[in-house]
């Protein structure tokens, strides 16, 4: 789920650009949100201006200075520094630098901001990008985009990825469907605690992805079994197959409202809820954070 943003979540509720038309003042919105106009800060020698450097890394050409200037400033502070550059130069530091390095930057974004920064980018690259980023976000920036442009990255994305989005794209945002990640910390019914505690010690970037989740069991169809408590993975035998120490799980269908999602959860004190089909297929996973965050979202739209 992408960065939450009273201003933008809002939106929903106000005059909508139409497809395919650029957001023009975003960018303009996040300089006033962090204050952080180029005109200000000229006034004080002192402070530092990190689009400066970012600007004259690209003017020479020394895309390794690129990486490593926003690296060095993080996801909030590089993300702050591009805004400052003009819509051609971001889209020309955002085609240089690592996809990896450049979807962090897109994840940070409100919705419609990440939205025009991978509108602005040809096809390859935006694919590229795009790929790197969870699920759930994802669907989220391609819900923003024009419907040119939207049907033009689809088109470029593997058929599997392409039809998970536009699954993800028909759900309402307040569910439990809008709220997932497809990303599910499963393992298959014959696993071992073993083989668990295998992956948790693994350095596997990919394992960001799964947010904290408990071990969800599945059978060979995909349908969910049970899932294994971290207290029963620490004191069961590594030999010891998931099946035996699972618990019966408790689990919500796509269309499950954001109130009763956080009534379950309140409730149970879940890091996050299975999401399955019609079937019991496991199809994804709300964590407790992006519902927390969705409440809090609805919340101050209300109240603005």
């Amino acid at each position: 789920m992408l960065k939450p943003d009273t201003l933008y979540y809002c939106s929903v509720s106000a005059p909508q650009n139409k497809p395919g038309t650029a957001h023009t003042d975003i960018f303009q919105a996040d300089r006033r949100m962090t204050n952080t106009e180029p005109e200000d800060l000229a006034d004080d020698p002192q402070t530092d201006r990190p689009w400066e450097l970012l600007r004259a890394a690209l003017e020479e050409g020394n895309t390794a200075q690129l990486a490593e200037l926003l690296e060095e400033a993080g996801a909030v502070d590089g993300l702050r520094a591009l805004l400052q550059l003009s819509a051609a130069e971001r889209t020309e530091v955002l085609e240089q630098i690592p996809a990896e390095l450049a979807a962090g930057f897109i994840e940070e974004a409100p919705s419609e901001a990440a939205a025009d920064l991978v509108e602005g980018l040809d096809v390859d690259t935006a694919a590229s990008i795009v790929e790197e980023l969870d699920s759930d976000v994802k669907a989220d920036v391609i819900a923003e985009m024009g419907d040119a442009d939207a049907g033009a990255l689809l088109a470029e994305l593997d058929a599997e990825s392409a039809a998970q989005i536009r699954q993800l794209m028909s759900y309402p945002e307040d569910s439990a469907g809008g709220l997932m990640i497809t990303e599910a910390f499963s393992f298959p019914a014959d696993a071992t605690v073993g083989n668990v505690l295998v992956r948790l010690a693994s350095e596997d970037d990919e394992f960001e992805a799964y947010r904290g989740q408990h071990p969800y069991i599945v059978d060979d169809a995909g349908r969910l079994l049970g899932v294994a408590s971290l207290r029963n993975l620490l004191t069961a035998r590594r030999s010891s197959p998931l099946v035996d120490i699972m618990s019966s799980p408790i689990s919500v269908a796509p269309a499950e409202t954001l109130d009763n999602l956080i009534e379950i959860i309140e409730e149970h004190g879940f890091l996050g809820l299975p999401v399955v089909n019609d079937d019991g297929k496991l199809i994804g996973v709300v964590s407790r954070i992006d519902i927390s965050d969705a409440s809090l979202e609805r919340m101050e739209c209300t109240s603005s």
